[in-house]
């Protein structure tokens, strides 16, 4: 266990801009407010925060009207709040879906704007941080409209390494803004623990008669499922974080079958083995539920009620229940994997320990994941700084596209401001695009041009009437895919997905996990954007595998890995992805690496263009490699592809999806296009136009190298092991040679 000082703490920070709001107010009692949100639950929880804070002041604050606005806001309610509120609690979705284009329904709330204020900043990075500051330039410029002058913004994030370079990314303000960064909050002592769910031995009863100990993997999901109950059966108030929706709906629905049914582990002690019985647990069966996006509102929102009133003891969520929500007490959380940054991973270790009693965190490595395996080799780099840096692209010419457009139906498009605002250079191509029909992928429109100049404005031309409900502002990619379940009326659905990641989840013949049930997909009507499910209850799971393609499409900077050497090179550069899924796997749950099936599938080619860091790779180092009795020139420079992206995704503040590599298969006559490429070491965005990613990695290359033969050399392993080379979207498990690796 870590001992640490304090847990930081969020409420008192609220309590500032709250008091900003009260200034205001009391000097105009005509001033509006907007505070953004990540999340339809924050919204939800400072609702309540701010109407006691008002409760607690003057008899002038009495008449201050504040309401959220989301999505579940009835269409009868939207009226009176557009009319008459000071304070309006909403999220990004909702200011660039409803408040931007009907700002003429909100001309008296814009007209009046004194603050915004945008919490959890920190999270407003990669894609949906480029799309947020976009949608703040849109709202800059309707202020001007109403108003002639700009809001004040008050940003409140948790610790990055840039804040005031994030902050003016976001907002394009020409002037630093001032950075208070003191915590002074209270809070008890906090406890890390570190758990590595790795392997245990089963003992089995062959035919010979004869007892045989056996290794099998118990997966990290069902270790938070235990670790859960046996917070929760103490009467300790605990959250699980988890990764990914699938990860999140495996740990309740272990915890569900302990819970009801118990169950048997099987566990190596003393050289030999032997076998533990833990539950059922039946007075737990009310206390403990799931969260996470997707779920209907009056569903969340039960929950939500439940965490509130305290009935709930334990939770498990995505990182939807990361912010700072005022949960009451909570005495533990439990952190399955790496959630992507220090930032957080110490975040949501803050979620407990908020009544100024000792708290703990635990942290589960998610074994074989190589990230999770070097954070329990050296825990303390958690807690040292420099922290992560927050990286926004706002002129990622995808989003430029799609914004402009929107604005230009907002307000016409014009003068310096506009300019200014997006950024002349980007400005001017994305208008000339517009003007031309052509998208941001360079393709011709069918629907013709999308605005026209006239007296020194670009204005619309309705080919595309509602722009913004074609923006998908947590992602490039614009449609989401319905989870249909057989047999029910096709206009309700149980579940929804970003379409790309609907190739991946719900493919034919996939297991998808929804509230602790297995469904198997039946159908995925792609056109339609339906996926159509059956409840059915399997002994596997399913994993995709893909096939891409690239070709480099033009040069953005070039250089040298090592800049003291000047030796071999690496450049910045444009490429084009194809990327198809060829088949899917089905595998033992208990150990997910052993294949029992393949089956082909025929899914649509995805196709995008991004930006790639391409290293070269000599042909004196492959000759170097084979005068050291180096076999496979090939299988070291795809396991380093491994490594660069795992030091990339933990020193850049993203996670391991939103880079990918691509480089030469291991096996020098398995027929792949990368085999034809020069020899090389390619990471590239997973994103359509680039997040920026690799344009900050690419400065810090050689520091990253270093860093990943650091990690590995460092691996007690001898030869190679998923614990230091595995790349969970990689479908290839070969063995690989350490040696010429580090080499």
């Amino acid at each position: 266990m870590w001992p640490s000082a304090r847990a930081y703490n969020n409420a008192d920070i609220r309590q500032c801009y709250f008091l900003l709001m009260k200034k205001a107010i009391l000097k105009d009692p005509a001033s509006s407010a907007i505070y953004l949100y990540p999340t339809k639950a924050l919204a939800q929880d400072q609702l309540r925060s701010l109407r006691n804070f008002l409760r607690g002041g003057t008899e002038a604050l009495l008449h201050v009207k504040c309401f959220t606005y989301d999505g579940d806001v009835p269409q009868e309610s939207r009226g009176p709040i557009q009319r008459d509120a000071h304070v309006v609690l909403t999220n990004p979705d909702m200011l660039h879906f409803s408040m931007l284009p009907g700002h003429v329904k909100w001309e008296r709330f814009f007209r009046t704007l004194k603050h915004v204020v945008i919490d959890e900043a920190h999270t407003y990075r990669g894609v949906f941080g480029s799309h947020m500051a976009m949608i703040l330039r849109r709202l800059v410029r309707l202020c001007c409209h109403y108003g002639g002058s700009q809001p004040q913004f008050i940003v409140c994030s948790a610790t990055i390494a840039n804040p005031v370079e994030h902050f003016m990314q976001l907002i394009h303000c020409t002037h630093p803004p001032t950075l208070i960064q003191e915590d002074t909050s209270p809070s008890g002592a906090k406890y890390y623990m570190f758990w590595r769910s790795g392997p245990t031995k089963r003992s089995e009863l062959r035919e010979s008669g004869d007892i045989a100990e056996i290794s099998v993997s118990r997966p990290a999901e069902l270790d938070a499922a235990l670790l859960l109950i046996e917070c929760v059966s103490q009467n300790h108030r605990t959250m699980v974080f988890c990764k990914s929706r699938s990860a999140c709906e495996l740990v309740y629905s272990y915890a569900q079958k302990i819970i009801l049914c118990g169950l048997d582990l099987y566990l190596s002690k003393n050289g030999g083995a032997c076998i533990v019985r833990t539950g059922p647990f039946p007075h737990l069966a009310s206390c403990i539920s799931s969260y996470r996006g997707g779920y209907p509102a009056a569903v969340r929102r039960n929950i939500e009620s439940t965490l509130f009133d305290g009935s709930l003891l334990g939770v498990v969520c995505t990182n939807a229940l990361e912010l700072g929500i005022d949960l009451g007490f909570l005495d533990v959380t439990i952190q399955l994997g790496y959630p992507g940054s220090k930032a957080s991973f110490l975040q949501q270790a803050g979620r407990a320990g908020r009544n100024g009693h000792p708290s703990l965190a635990i942290f589960i490595a998610k074994l074989p994941s190589p990230i999770d395996n070097y954070i329990a080799q050296k825990p303390a780099i958690l807690f040292k700084p420099p922290v992560e840096r927050a990286v926004v692209n706002p002129f990622n010419k995808h989003i430029l596209w799609q914004h402009l457009l929107c604005a230009a139906h907002e307000l016409s498009l014009h003068g310096a401001l506009d300019q200014d605002l997006f950024g002349i250079q980007y400005f001017e191509k994305t208008i000339q695009l517009l003007r031309d029909g052509i998208g941001p992928n360079g393709v011709q429109l069918s629907c013709g041009p999308l605005v026209y100049h006239r007296a020194d404005c670009y204005t619309p031309t309705f080919a595309r009437p509602s722009p913004w409900k074609d923006v998908n502002i947590r992602c490039i990619t614009e449609d989401t895919c319905e989870v249909l379940l057989e047999g029910t009326d096709e206009t309700t659905c149980i579940d929804s997905l970003e379409l790309t990641n609907a190739l991946y989840s719900l493919h034919p013949g996939a297991v998808y996990l929804h509230r602790g049930t297995q469904y198997l997909v039946s159908h995925l009507d792609w056109d339609n954007r339906k996926a159509h499910v059956e409840r059915q209850s399997v002994s596997y799971c399913t994993r995709p595998v893909d096939r891409s393609e690239i070709v480099m499409l033009s040069k953005i900077e070039e250089g040298y890995i090592n800049p003291l050497h000047g030796a071999h090179q690496k450049l910045l550069v444009n490429v084009n992805i194809r990327t198809t899924i060829t088949h899917y796997q089905k595998l033992t749950p208990q150990c997910s690496y052993v294949v029992l099936e393949t089956i082909p599938l025929h899914l649509p080619t995805v196709e995008y263009n991004t930006c790639a860091i391409w290293l070269e790779l000599p042909g004196e180092i492959i000759s170097a490699l084979a005068r050291g009795a180096f076999d496979n020139w090939r299988a070291a420079a795809h396991t380093t592809a491994h490594a660069l992206c795992l030091m990339t995704a933990l020193y850049l503040m993203c996670d391991s999806t939103d880079v990918s590599t691509l480089c030469p298969a291991p096996d020098e006559s398995a027929n792949e296009p990368t085999n034809n490429l020069p020899p090389a070491v390619l990471l590239y965005d997973g994103r359509a136009g680039s997040a920026g990613l690799c344009k900050e990695a690419f400065p810090r290359v050689y520091e990253l190298l270093e860093e990943a033969y650091d990690f590995i050399s460092k691996c007690p392993c001898e030869a190679g092991c998923i614990e230091c080379f595995r790349n969970d979207h990689c479908r290839r498990r070969t063995e690989h040679d350490k040696r010429a690796q580090c080499f």
